[in-house]
């Protein structure tokens, strides 16, 4: 039996480090049996549950029995009974709480639904004041990164998304997490580099114009625009992939080497819930805050 502490599990890139690792010790383990001991966890992020949930599967898709032992800490507990963890795997469950961005499974591309579900989960007229079509831009390039899950990633089980809203600090984060083969090792076969750093794919696939038969990320302005509301709302935009770093936020954007490899990819998305009203630069309608 292979026993797996989930720890406490916020959502810096040190956090990932330990999710990254729990995902490393499920590949390299023979054993049949994988309990995810939850006797230290205190504290358990949307990024945890999007992470955790997907390894739970992926651990199920080789051929291991999977269980959830100790999860004595009630503020995590309540946590997965409202948010649609608990549900998904046979635990008790309560009706889902207003702030969650409710843990989803998506084994089969479902673009319509996952579409809905962002809008009225993440990207609520409530908690973000966004003009129509901004709010389309930055859904088509979350769109695109689920797309690519299902038709160019090649994870075997699909693609596993959740969120939160955090009222206390007035933030809206979305993590998506796919167990498939990772942004590297897709542009290095395009690119026929073998050798490229993943570092390096990552950023390549950032650089404006470029562009691969897996469409990675959305092209042209989706991709642009997000990255400038990013930056203008004080958010962050995060990207794991291979050993790869990326961060876009107000201050920087940056691509380094992570102390852990993962051979998925996980996207990562914070904004703030302020009082301003966001559109673009080129629509009519008066707005506090315009860009681009």
């Amino acid at each position: 039996m292979l026993r797996l502490n989930v720890p406490r599990i916020n959502d810096s890139p040190d956090d990932y480090a330990v999710l990254f690792d729990l995902w490393q010790q499920v590949k390299a383990s023979q054993e049949t049996e994988v309990v995810f001991d939850f006797a230290t966890c205190d504290f358990f992020r949307q990024s945890g549950v999007a992470f955790i949930g997907g390894l739970m599967h992926w651990a199920k898709s080789q051929l291991k029995q999977v269980t959830i032992t100790n999860l004595n800490n009630e503020n995590v507990a309540r946590n997965l009974r409202k948010n649609g963890f608990a549900e998904a795997f046979d635990l008790p469950a309560e009706p889902l709480s207003r702030t969650a961005v409710p843990y989803r499974e998506d084994r089969h591309k479902a673009e319509e639904s996952y579409l809905i579900y962002l809008s009225q989960s993440w990207l609520h007229p409530e908690r973000i004041y966004l003009s129509q079509n901004l709010r389309q831009a930055i859904l088509s390039t979350v769109i695109e990164a689920y797309i690519n899950v299902f038709d160019h990633a090649h994870s075997p089980v699909g693609a596993f998304t959740c969120g939160q809203f955090y009222p206390t600090s007035k933030e809206i984060m979305l993590t998506l997490v796919d167990f498939g083969i990772g942004i590297p090792a897709t542009v290095r076969k395009h690119l026929r580099q073998p050798a490229l750093s993943a570092e390096a794919a990552i950023r390549w696939v950032f650089q404006e114009g470029n562009s691969t038969k897996a469409r990675l990320m959305a092209r042209g302005n989706g991709l642009k625009i997000l990255k400038s509301f990013v930056r203008l709302n004080q958010g962050r935009l995060e990207i794991y992939s291979g050993d790869g770093y990326t961060r876009i936020d107000q201050t920087d954007e940056y691509y380094t080497t992570h102390a852990t490899s993962f051979t998925g990819t996980v996207v990562q998305i914070a904004l703030k819930s302020d009082e301003s009203y966001y559109q673009l630069a080129d629509e009519d309608d008066d707005a506090e805050e315009l860009f681009f």
